[in-house]
């Protein structure tokens, strides 16, 4: 089962763009104005990698403490993310596009 936040998703795309939303709008504290300055500032990559790393998201590869494998249904693949983030600017108002130099 595909869960963030204990909330369920069918796929890891759906959850992938649930945790781009959380992020960004700090679960809908943020002013647009915040958004789209957190979005001028960075890349898609560089917000999914930010994310990863702040909220401490296991990947590909991960271990809890006891050292086991991280069940598949919990991992997040950064590739999902990078596409939330691109989606989430695509439908912003005044996000900025993210040209190729920057992916």
């Amino acid at each position: 089962m595909i869960k963030f936040r204990s909330e369920r998703f069918r796929t890891q795309r759906e959850r992938a763009a649930a945790v781009a939303y959380a992020y960004l709008t700090a679960d809908g504290i943020n002013s647009d104005d915040v958004i789209t300055e957190a979005l001028n500032e960075s890349t898609d990559s560089q917000l999914a990698a930010d994310t990863i790393e702040v909220w401490g998201l296991p990947t590909a590869g991960a271990t809890d403490d006891h050292g086991e494998p991280i069940p598949a249904d919990e991992i997040y693949d950064p590739a999902d993310l990078v596409r939330a983030y691109a989606d989430f600017r695509a439908k912003h108002p005044a996000a900025p596009g993210e040209s190729e130099d920057e992916a």
